[in-house]
């Protein structure tokens, strides 16, 4: 009994961090005009084993009015974003990345939290106390910790309610790009205790890893190292079960592009466009033919030039230094994370130089992705340093999701509406938080370069 009493504190009350999400400068939590509290920040949330929310972004407010963004209020607004809506789906249904949990009542807000700040209810299951929350990969105490913009925050309900087994796992990162064929690295880490109740990370060895939910060949050696190899172009959410214990899922969702869908030398002596199979028809055909033909995209292969897939960091500073002539390099690497012979590594190197990025802190995390206000705000400097941006203008009222810009976003997001660079996804969304696509990069590029 004391043993279960103890298993049950732990689960409640630990909070271990994942890297943090992409973000393109450190934030003020604090908007300035309004002073309300605000932080952008990534979640994932595990039920019983099954991943039922895959890093989405949530835009966390002072829901609560304690004067600080915690745990608490990034859960709540975790499930009135993405909960709600996915129980009025099918059950057992996936929309958008959830997977709405059988039984549902669509009415229920599906988390609760006790009079004494424990969790009864998380993502509409109620197993008798037994959850996890983890933010950053260092412990907390409660759902009282703060939070803050970039945050990677994970939730689960155990799947062991019996011993209460279940590990927390976590990827050294949890988004990634890298090309089919290539050896890809991960290393799979665990939050355990030692025989004093410490803390301590552990490597997660002998675990079997999925891709798209599907078991593959690949196991952590004792390091908990694997090397995995993805033949085909497209994204992939990276998982692992594991043999000897419960594993709480972890998560890398893996963007896999032929160089990353940039222009090599070769490709760029011709200016025709391939026939790709995914083209013809998709409403940024023009817009993918004129970006291909002036050589700042190509296909993620021979045949593809996959309109869909995700931009990561390291792809738009390199269409933009290519844009740019590819002028010599005088500054040596500030990013920790920055290999010296990467294809991207002059083109981060760059636009790092012309104040086109900031970084985050000492890094670049040039394979994370980039979403929607990021790549506003990219396209925005780029147009200043080229002397071709003009005052901002444009009103976003008419968009029902404008509040989920993030205050050091917001002139970007005004000016490149206002230029006709980016719109809205529909007559009411501008999506801010929402993935680039190689489709609205081509199309953003092609209404830049006719201004």
């Amino acid at each position: 009994m004391k043993k279960r009493i103890l298993a049950m504190i732990l689960s409640l009350s630990l909070c271990v961090c994942l890297l943090s999400g992409i973000s393109l400068a450190a934030e003020e939590d604090v908007a300035e005009e309004t002073g309300e509290l605000r932080a952008t920040i990534t979640v994932t949330v595990a039920a019983a084993g099954e991943l039922v929310l895959i890093n989405q972004p949530v835009l966390v407010t002072d829901l609560d009015e304690d004067g600080v963004l915690t745990v608490r209020d990034a859960l709540m607004l975790t499930h009135d974003t993405y909960y709600k809506t996915s129980v009025s789906a099918e059950n057992g249904a996936e929309t958008d990345g959830t997977v709405v949990p059988e039984e549902t009542d669509v009415a229920d807000h599906g988390f609760a939290v006790s009079n004494e700040g424990f969790i009864t209810k998380l993502w509409g299951i109620e197993n008798g106390g037994s959850y996890g929350y983890y933010v950053n990969n260092v412990a907390a105490m409660s759902i009282t910790d703060s939070i803050k913009d970039g945050d990677y925050l994970a939730a689960f309900t155990y799947a062991d309610l019996e011993t209460w087994s279940d590990m927390y796992t976590y990827f050294e990162s949890n988004t990634a790009t890298c090309e089919p064929g290539a050896e890809f690295k991960l290393k799979l880490s665990g939050a355990g205790y030692d025989e004093a109740w410490n803390p301590v990370v552990v490597a997660v060895a002998n675990a079997e890893i999925l891709i798209n939910g599907e078991k593959t060949e690949f196991l952590t050696d004792e390091k908990g190292e694997v090397t995995v190899t993805f033949a085909e172009t497209g994204a992939y959410t990276v998982s692992a079960v594991g043999e000897e214990s419960t594993l709480v899922p972890p998560v890398c969702v893996v963007t896999v592009a032929a160089d990353a869908g940039i222009p090599d030398e070769e490709s760029a002596e011709s200016a025709v466009m391939p026939d790709f199979t995914d083209v013809s028809g998709h409403w940024a055909e023009d817009a993918i033919r004129y970006t291909v033909e002036n050589q700042y995209l190509k296909g993620t292969s021979d045949t593809e030039f996959s309109p869909d897939m995700d931009v990561s960091r390291a792809m738009i500073v390199t269409v933009l230094y290519r844009m740019a002539g590819e002028p010599e390099v005088e500054t040596e690497t500030r990013f920790s994370d920055l290999e010296e012979d990467a294809w991207y590594t002059d083109a981060v190197l760059w636009a790092a130089e012309n104040e086109l990025v900031l970084g985050y802190n000492d890094a670049y995390r040039p394979t994370e992705t980039l979403n929607r206000q990021e790549a506003a705000l990219i396209l925005y400097r780029w147009a200043e340093f080229q002397g071709i941006a003009s005052d901002v203008s444009a009103d976003l009222s008419e968009y029902a999701d404008a509040d989920l810009i993030a205050d050091w976003a917001l002139e970007a997001m005004c000016w490149t509406c206002d230029a006709g660079i980016i719109g809205g996804v529909s007559a009411t969304e501008l999506a801010p938080q929402q993935s680039l696509t190689r489709a609205q990069l081509a199309l953003m590029l092609m209404r830049l370069m006719e201004k």
